[in-house]
């Protein structure tokens, strides 16, 4: 096993296990060569260089808007004109508050929707439309 494994059990393995797990996420090496990341659609959301840190890419806008808060809250990790913020992986709420922020990474990873593109669900299938009449 090389040193930049995840060993199963640690806190960065319990956030690749709970996120690795939704749809579209995939684990990977991360790009860098050294350590896992997650990944969505081939974009890189997160990675571990270790057991106990995570690094999220966030988008610069959410990292702008998430700042003060993050602050505040004496997080260290978060540079106001980066995409991506750091975050100790120390107890169980580490871990919780990483698998939220893998969610808002997955959202600001998607591309941007072309204007006029409706924003409601409708099921594509003609027949599951004729269904629900």
């Amino acid at each position: 096993m090389d040193s930049m494994d995840i060993t199963e059990g640690s806190y960065s393995a319990h956030v690749i296990a709970q996120a690795g797990s939704w749809p579209r996420v995939r684990t990977v090496r991360a790009s860098c060569g050294v350590g896992m990341a997650l990944t969505v659609d081939g974009r890189e959301i997160v990675h571990f260089h270790g057991e106990g840190e995570a690094e999220l890419r966030l988008t610069r806008p959410v990292v702008a808007r998430l700042h003060g808060p993050w602050v505040e809250s004496g997080r260290p990790g978060m540079e106001p004109r980066s995409d991506w913020v750091s975050v100790r992986l120390d107890s169980s709420n580490d871990v919780a508050l990483v698998v939220s922020l893998v969610s808002v990474a997955i959202k600001a990873a998607a591309p941007p929707r072309p204007q006029g593109l409706s924003t409601v669900w409708k099921p594509g299938c003609s027949i599951a439309t004729a269904c629900s009449r």
